[in-house]
């Protein structure tokens, strides 16, 4: 019986998700079939410098420097530029983290399928739009910036993609909570979520916390329209229980920072609280997730694209925080 009961439970759970996650967000699955595909392929960059044989690798990378202008984009004649690079390439340790990289991704059709989705929800929303070159390539485990997006190139760290039990994550001390989303489904929503911050505005983002969570809900709304079937634990990178939970508790949440005067709060510390990764948000529960801040700046813009009918392009370009909340009407139930 206490089987069933806890299965019971965790249906109810995802149900409540699920319907919580379908009530405003229709509006984004929009019908793309007449936008021309991309058809975009990643330029692989690791299996291109990682197949070259050692003792010939200073004499063979000059031929690759067309292809990958943006790795070698220095002065290939260099040779203690090329004897670094070099060194890169045929460290044990960079080798080992390729073959894992080869391994689980010998071809990228899947990811380019996705890809392809959303550059065309992208040209549906903004025509005159560059699509960015995309290359994949191993960063060396460079957890902070796992994708980079610049110049209308997105550099993709497929090392930082490997399965939350990647040995080397834990050897490294990445943190379990944030390695749980180091998987291939996150890659392309962790890409658009880099490209919001490339065409958004740069003083869209201030230091005080009402604008902070703004700026991260526009960064979230912009990915969700990019990627309109994304889930709402990978939206907002949070566990199905951590996810019931923000949404049971959104009006206390929302009544604290009012009652405590937090919104237009420019301490880095408080804000800290809201906004950093972290397993939950020590203020209020263990069971709470952490960025709780993304998650009300989310409400806060979808409730403002509903009630304003604003395009996201319009929605981009406002870069007042107190018009957005006052428009918005938000206002969480207890």
């Amino acid at each position: 019986m206490k089987i069933v009961k806890a299965t019971i439970n965790s249906l109810i759970i995802i149900l409540l998700v699920l319907t919580n996650s379908c009530k405003s967000d229709n509006n984004l699955k929009i019908d793309v079939s007449k936008t021309p595909n991309p058809n975009l392929k990643i330029k692989r960059y690791e299996q291109a410098i990682f197949n070259i044989p050692a003792d010939s690798f200073i004499y063979k990378i000059g031929a690759f420097q067309k292809d990958f202008p943006l790795f070698l984009n220095g002065d290939l004649s260099d040779t203690n530029s090329l004897l670094q690079l070099k060194s890169f390439c045929t460290d044990n340790y960079m080798i080992q983290l390729n073959n894992e990289v080869q391994k689980q991704y010998p071809k990228l059709d899947e990811i380019e399928a996705e890809f392809n989705a959303a550059f065309m929800h992208y040209k549906h929303y903004f025509p005159q739009g560059h699509i960015p070159v995309i290359y994949s390539y191993v960063s060396g485990l460079d957890f902070e910036f796992p994708i980079k997006y610049a110049t209308d190139n997105l550099l993709i760290g497929l090392d930082m993609y490997l399965g939350e039990n990647f040995d080397a994550y834990s050897v490294s001390g990445f943190s379990k909570y944030r390695t749980h989303w180091a998987v291939k489904e996150a890659i392309v929503s962790d890409a658009m979520l880099e490209v919001a911050s490339g065409i958004l505005p740069e003083n869209s983002s201030s230091d005080n916390l009402l604008q902070l969570m703004i700026y991260q809900g526009k960064r979230l709304y912009f990915m969700k329209s990019m990627c309109p079937e994304i889930s709402d634990t990978l939206l907002f990178k949070y566990t199905i229980n951590q996810l019931k939970w923000v949404n049971d508790y959104e009006g206390k949440v929302w009544s604290t920072f009012l009652e405590n005067k937090l919104l237009y709060n420019n301490d880095k510390k408080m804000i800290k609280k809201f906004m950093e990764d972290g397993p939950f948000t020590d203020i209020f529960s263990k069971d709470s997730p952490a960025r709780i801040g993304y998650f009300i700046g989310f409400q806060i813009v979808k409730n403002y694209m509903t009630e304003t009918n604003s395009s996201l392009s319009e929605l981009i370009k406002e870069v007042d925080s107190q018009k957005i909340l006052k428009l918005s009407h938000y206002k969480p139930k207890l």
